[in-house]
């Protein structure tokens, strides 16, 4: 009776419960590896800017900018204090960089171009953050990579919207 069940057994891990490939497929067996290691999400950033040529007309533009972690090159890494550490950094970092979207903005005349706005704002970002980012011994280990989630336009009666905090308390 058990040499039957341990031989069933025996052929169902083998054969039917295996993901062990014999081809190289370049594919990992990790969720973690898979996708992006982390997100930092920053407060909806909105400023007032002139959206005539008189500097009468004025409207809200509303930015959501994300920061996304990931590990510099092949590197594998399953250290989450040091992932801790880069999301710790970004998160102090947003302060000034909200500033700079704000700064950037505000010298601007033209927001029709989207595409080119989303490029130049992604570029302060990241020009703003690298500096602060390059004085940290482990910064070769990941790449910080900022992105616009979110870009629209509203009248000046619409602020920011409500941002909801994901903690324990």
């Amino acid at each position: 009776m058990y040499k039957g069940t341990f031989i069933c057994l025996l052929l169902i891990g083998t054969f039917g419960c295996s993901n062990v490939s014999s081809v190289n497929d370049g594919k990992t067996s990790y969720a973690y590896q898979a996708a992006d290691r982390d997100s930092v999400a920053f407060d909806e950033i909105v400023t007032g800017v002139p959206f005539d040529d008189k500097g009468g007309a004025f409207a809200n533009i509303h930015i959501a900018l994300t920061a996304i972690l990931n590990t510099s090159g092949n590197e594998q890494t399953n250290n989450l204090s040091t992932l801790d550490d880069v999301r710790r950094i970004v998160n102090s970092s947003s302060p000034r960089i909200s500033a700079a979207l704000v700064k950037y903005m505000q010298n601007r005349s033209d927001f029709l171009n989207t595409k080119q706005l989303v490029n130049e704002l992604t570029k302060t970002a990241e020009s703003t953050f690298n500096p602060i980012y390059s004085k940290w011994k482990h910064a070769e280990k990941y790449k910080v990579e900022f992105v616009i989630t979110s870009l629209y336009f509203t009248d000046g009666s619409v602020g920011r919207t409500k941002t909801e905090r994901t903690m324990w308390w």
